[in-house]
């Protein structure tokens, strides 16, 4: 008797060097673990251009010489890879050198990605029309589902008549564990419907109740 192939479910996370990769990882680790033949592989991007200006011209305008920058990037990926393994996921790291869309592309193609898990610094407006967003164009041509990981935060610059969370609200969630939303002040305001149905007796088997 053959054998079915072991269900297999491959998350790869996009970090580069910012403070956003632990984010990204944690995501990572998360989701991995919540499914079964969960696989996890990271790649780090050593961009070419501050590589080859390293390379050839030493570092007159700061940028450490290339053999640094790749120890550097190196290490960072090990300390990511570590991250994952303290929460309890063994991690495979892929550190690659050329342009971090190409290269994030292929690799998601390479290792038949199921989900790519990419971090964004929301840059500001003018720097998106000079460099454009690493996150969006892996959104738009990567060949799989793209998850994009940002910190959190209670306000958008985009949108700036979003309030921050009710700090009641927010008091009343962690003291019920979830069982209640919203404090006594936005109660009234967000009604929580609940609809039930019940099938009568002889119509299927038995009677059902469902709950929203």
């Amino acid at each position: 008797m053959t054998q079915s192939p072991r269900k297999r479910t491959l998350f790869l996370a996009a970090v580069d060097a910012s403070a956003i990769a632990e984010a990204v990882i944690d995501q990572a680790v998360t989701m991995t673990r919540g499914v079964e033949g969960g696989e996890l592989h990271v790649v780090h991007v050593v961009d070419t251009i501050p590589l080859a200006a390293a390379t050839v011209g030493g570092s007159p305008f700061g940028i450490p010489s290339a053999a640094v920058l790749m120890k550097t990037s190196r290490e960072h990926l090990e300390r990511l890879l570590h991250r994952a393994e303290q929460q309890g996921v063994k991690a495979t790291g892929h550190l690659v050198t050329g342009n971090p869309r190409t290269s994030i592309l292929q690799l998601t193609a390479e290792l038949e990605a199921d989900l790519l898990l990419s971090g964004t610094h929301d840059p500001g407006r003018i720097e998106r029309l000079l460099l454009g967003s690493v996150a969006e164009t892996l959104v738009r041509k990567a060949p799989c589902p793209v998850l994009v990981v940002r910190a959190r935060r209670n306000e958008s610059p985009e949108v700036p008549e979003i309030l921050p969370p009710c700090p009641d609200c927010v008091a009343v969630r962690q003291a019920t564990g979830g069982e209640k939303i919203w404090c006594e002040r936005h109660s009234e305001r967000h009604i929580r419907a609940h609809t039930f149905y019940e099938y009568p007796q002889g119509f299927g088997s038995g009677s059902s109740t469902f709950h929203s």
